[in-house]
């Protein structure tokens, strides 16, 4: 009996082609270690920080209603202008080096801004956004650069799961953590294991400290 997805490609088709990318990541483990960091990043960056900034900006920082969508658009805003300015390392720097460094910079302004005033906070937000979205943009490009031709596809495919779904959990746990012990601790105690987490990833996988678009 052969299951059959909804427009007709039988199941059995796709296990070969997740069998031959797991294959090649055994071989080159650029690809798995990226995969590695963009779920942790996901994890515990991305799921926590959707669901702890607005609370840290209403009830921390105690801003109104539209200060604190301010303060929380910039830094979706700044992530997109990280994103851009990462296309400039890409091709003129270790862009391994850069992913690991910006995991952890980024981590570290998170749990400053915890402590610190309204104007200080703000700009923190702002080195946070910005390198989280050089982050994401430099994952995407050695993602993309330790990919075959052949395999790019699919390889693209596993990096938007492994980027998309992970933050749920992440999210349910910051929520946890912040009704038991208030956000600010909350997101000291999240951040600061994403920065020894990298950390640990780059001490473990030197795949991480190559540059990516040379792998």
């Amino acid at each position: 009996m052969t299951i059959t997805l909804a427009r007709g490609r039988p199941l059995a088709s796709i296990t070969p082609g997740m069998a031959e990318v797991l294959a090649y990541g055994r071989k080159h483990r650029t690809l798995p270690t990226l995969f590695l960091a963009v779920a942790l990043f996901s994890a515990l960056a991305i799921g926590p920080l959707e669901v702890l900034l607005p609370l840290f900006a209403a009830q921390t920082l105690a801003l109104h209603p539209l200060a604190a969508g301010m303060f929380v658009a910039t830094g979706g805003l700044v992530l997109v202008i990280g994103a851009l300015g990462a296309i400039r390392i890409v091709e003129r720097a270790n862009t391994g080096l850069w992913t690991l460094g910006c995991a952890v910079a980024g981590s570290g302004a998170v749990v400053l801004m915890t402590t610190a005033p309204r104007p200080i906070a703000f700009a923190l937000v702002l080195a946070g956004g910005a390198l989280g979205g050089v982050f994401s943009s430099l994952s995407l490009a050695g993602v993309q650069a330790a990919a075959t031709n052949r395999l790019r596809g699919r390889v693209l495919g596993i990096f938007s799961l492994v980027l998309g779904a992970p933050p749920a959990l992440g999210g349910a746990a910051a929520g946890a953590l912040s009704d038991s012990l208030g956000t600010p601790v909350a997101m000291r105690i999240m951040f600061g294991v994403v920065a020894i987490a990298f950390l640990v990833v780059g001490a473990t996988r030197p795949a991480l400290r190559q540059p990516l678009h040379q792998t």
